[in-house]
């Protein structure tokens, strides 16, 4: 799609700097879109079958596995809805959704 865009963009405009910003816009939504949907499916890689201490501990160290050193911190959730809000969190920390 972007090669056709580099070829469709420089007919449909004579200003090269907008044909440019345009193309960097839509590459970079499509590589924020691919982003969200590897971190969809890395969560739905993970087991999360209580929240007990151990399990907990277990999930912090996969996401350091794939997400490098950074500054992790899982706090015990009191329910789902927590577990859903952390999820959205890391989607946003992650670049993958936009900031509410």
């Amino acid at each position: 799609m972007l090669d056709l865009l580099k070829r469709v963009l420089p007919k449909a405009t004579h200003d090269a700097q907008l044909a440019e910003k345009i193309y960097q816009a839509i590459e970079g939504e499509l590589k924020t879109k691919a982003r969200a949907l590897a971190f969809e499916k890395f969560c739905g890689g993970i087991e999360l079958p209580n929240l007990e201490q151990k399990t907990v501990a277990d999930v912090k160290l996969q996401l350091a596995a794939s997400f490098g050193d950074g500054d992790i911190t899982l706090k015990r959730p009191i329910g789902i809805q927590c577990l859903h809000a952390l999820r959205a969190l890391l989607l946003r920390l992650h670049g993958c959704l936009p900031a509410s």
